[in-house]
């Protein structure tokens, strides 16, 4: 009775471990596109692996909703509209899961004031 209960155990954690895990991966690249890069910044050190974009309302840690996002001031409310005079930049978080490709699974716009000219 013990080993069929010890099995059914490792069994429901063999299913439930990966579903709760899949949506969790590492960030294997975080590129950033935008005006007045001629290329894309792409950072790839390994260090990234430990940022997470998971945070934020609607996403759940031991059954409590998160209220702070890694980016988002969600507190603020939403912004109107971009001001003009903000330069906009894409930036796209990519995780390397199941599959052997890489896959954006974040990205997010970031516009700021220009202080400095370009070099």
């Amino acid at each position: 009775m013990k080993r069929i209960l010890a099995v059914g155990v490792a069994l429901l954690a063999v299913f439930i471990a990966p579903a709760s895990l899949s949506a969790k991966r590492d960030i294997v690249k975080i590129k950033i596109t935008g005006p007045g890069l001629t290329t894309p910044v792409e950072i790839t050190d390994p260090s990234i692996g430990s940022f997470t974009v998971w945070a934020g309302p609607g996403v759940r840690v031991n059954g409590v909703e998160q209220t702070e996002g890694f980016i988002i001031d969600w507190s603020s409310g939403p912004v109107e509209e971009r001001p003009k005079e903000l330069r906009p930049y894409e930036v796209s978080f990519y995780e390397k899961g199941r599959h052997p490709e890489e896959r954006v699974v974040y990205r997010v716009e970031y516009a700021m004031r220009a202080t400095t000219a370009p070099r």
